[in-house]
């Protein structure tokens, strides 16, 4: 028997540790993305505090309502 979990985990389990480890971090960026995307509809698009309008999102000029959809869309 291990003399702690510690020991057991990396004896029985370290690949599988290692392959979640991974795959945690890689999907850092799309939940950044996705936490991002409400923070961006209420406070730019609905409040209007960090953009002016109206604005270009793809070289499409858009007002607030046309930017909230859009952000809403996505």
């Amino acid at each position: 028997m291990e003399t702690s979990i510690y020991r057991y985990v990396i004896k029985y389990s370290l690949r599988q540790q290692v392959i979640l480890t991974l795959m945690a971090v890689a999907s850092f960026p799309f939940l950044y993305a996705f936490y991002e995307l409400p923070k961006m509809i209420v406070n730019g698009a609905i409040q209007a505090n960090s953009i002016t309008f109206p604005t270009t999102l793809a070289g499409v000029e858009l007002d607030q309502l046309n930017y909230l959809w859009v952000l809403c869309a996505a």
